[in-house]
């Protein structure tokens, strides 16, 4: 809804012989609210007294409610990435970094922002890197979901993790990662004691 000092502003600028240019929220004949976007001028006589106004407008009702919906969708997603435990990873066919999802930062090698654009053969030592590019390359060939289970060194520590690898696109995938370091603790502790107990 347009406020009255949005109004006072339109006026004092066009009355001061100055265009104007902004978004209005009007009302049909039928009563209906619509948006449109204005540029309205003062047009004046020979010795330069305002005498009419030069109004061009475009409804813009529908990209507004676009834009409205983009930015729920938007403030869903964030609200759902933030509830996330998971890593979830976008990455080429070259195992180029597209996306990373701001959920588990701390469950990364590297900050987000120094993982965009670099390959798995930067980021990780030759034969790691091979095996996790293999991974997103026969999910691609086979267009199939793969699960992997598999542990990175992670600052001073190991962490496991069990991986679902999905195709997104032709040449993406989405790679998500839940840490399963202490199932893996309980599972090996477990051998242990069954070893000893043999």
């Amino acid at each position: 809804h347009t406020s009255p000092e949005e109004y006072k502003r339109l006026w004092e600028t066009i009355l001061a012989g100055r265009e104007w240019r902004g978004e209005l929220q009007n009302k049909k004949k039928n009563g209906d609210l619509y948006w449109e976007s204005a540029s309205i001028s003062p047009i004046t006589n020979e010795i330069g007294e305002i005498t009419h106004f030069l109004a061009v407008k475009e409804n813009i009702t529908e990209r507004k409610r676009a834009l409205e919906a983009l930015s729920a969708s938007e403030a869903e997603m964030r609200a759902l990435f933030a509830a996330m435990s998971d890593v979830v990873i976008v990455y080429d066919r070259n195992g180029k970094y597209v996306r990373v999802a701001p959920t588990r930062s701390d469950l990364l090698i590297r900050p987000p922002e120094e993982l965009i654009g670099k390959t798995l053969a930067d980021v990780f030592p030759r034969e790691e890197a091979e095996k996790l590019l293999g991974n997103i390359q026969t999910v691609l060939e086979t267009h199939e979901i793969l699960q992997v289970e598999y542990s990175l060194a992670i600052g001073h520590e190991t962490i496991w993790f069990s991986g679902t690898i999905s195709p997104m696109q032709e040449d993406t995938v989405v790679w998500v990662a839940r840490n399963i370091t202490e199932r893996k603790r309980i599972e090996m502790e477990t051998l242990r004691q069954k070893q000893f107990f043999e």
